[in-house]
């Protein structure tokens, strides 16, 4: 399995591994190259299921031999291990795996390794279509980023949309709860103009989302609402929160630009970061707590950090 910047010359695609295997191959420097300027040597893993889903990710320090050169791609090694609790995933998946290998340069693709773990195959392994599905893994994915990257372009302007209509309104992110549909009904109803009755501020948008959920409802399944602490994704930022954390923080992440900074929960305030090397500006402060107050936004992170005390 290769790319332009990544090459892995073993395993081979399908190939039989066990819980603990080794990869090896050929890397462009440039693939940790930082948005912000400067190296990261790291490379990120991802194992996914035939669905396309990450069960476990990891990162890890590649072993580099500069000694060995091919073109501009140095010499990699890296250790590779499954944990026991993988082990549902992986039979769920009929044994078969997929290794998502990238750097932190996020212009630049990753790459996608079919694997067969030995231990967990089956007769199903092999049955008609499994393959092709297997082999297809990355392929879907990287269309279902694509779709989502799109799918929260257009909300982030349905978003703008809204706001733009809020004017001076001190609670300007109350759109579609019940006390402004209320409002606006009240006034409708105060026209006496039956024929707008079904209109009201923020219908157009919402009309709009309900279609853009359509449209991009595959991306969304596989996305899940708040799949492994994801609370949401906009302008390239991810908003996590983890389990483990023992405080009620969360995560604010932009992996191009190396950025892991902690808010506060439900303050939103800026706490630290986990690295200070590259930090987030006031502007773009201010502008992930007015994402983070927005309602839907706002219940989704009560969500996960019930879940997180259960």
């Amino acid at each position: 399995m290769k790319s332009n910047y990544i090459e892995v010359d073993s395993p081979s695609s399908f190939d039989y591994v066990g819980t603990k295997f080794t990869i090896s191959g050929w890397i462009n420097l440039s693939c940790f190259q930082r948005d912000m300027g400067g190296l990261d040597l790291r490379i990120f893993l991802e194992y996914l299921d035939l669905d396309g889903q990450t069960f476990m990710g990891s990162t890890g320090n590649p072993i580099l031999d500069d000694t060995k050169m091919r073109g501009d791609l140095v010499s990699f090694r890296m250790n590779c291990e499954f944990h026991h609790s993988n082990i549902h995933f992986i039979q769920k998946s009929l044994g078969r795996v997929t290794l998502k290998l990238e750097g932190i340069n996020t212009n630049i693709a990753p790459v996608y390794l079919p694997l067969v773990v030995k231990k967990f195959e089956t007769d199903q392994t092999y049955a008609d279509g499994v393959k092709d599905q297997h082999a297809k893994v990355g392929e879907i994915v990287e269309q279902y980023k694509r779709n989502l990257k799109e799918y929260y372009n257009e909300i982030e302007k349905l978003h703008e949309s809204r706001k733009a209509k809020d004017g001076d309104i001190e609670y300007q992110h109350l759109y579609n709860d019940a006390a402004t549909m209320g409002f606006d009904i009240y006034e409708i109803l105060e026209t006496e103009d039956v024929e707008s009755f079904e209109k009201y501020t923020y219908s157009e948008e919402d009309r709009r989302e309900e279609e853009l959920k359509e449209k991009y409802k595959d991306a969304l399944e596989w996305q899940g609402p708040l799949a492994e602490g994801i609370v949401s994704r906009f302008n390239g930022f991810e908003l996590r929160v983890y389990s483990d954390d023992h405080d009620s923080h969360f995560h604010v992440i932009h992996k191009g630009k190396g950025i892991d900074a902690r808010f506060s929960f439900p303050g939103l305030e800026l706490m630290s970061y986990k690295s200070s090397q590259n930090t987030i500006g006031s502007k773009e402060e201010k502008k992930i707590q007015e994402y983070c107050r927005q309602p839907n936004i706002f219940k989704k992170f009560e969500e996960e950090f019930s879940k997180r005390e259960s």
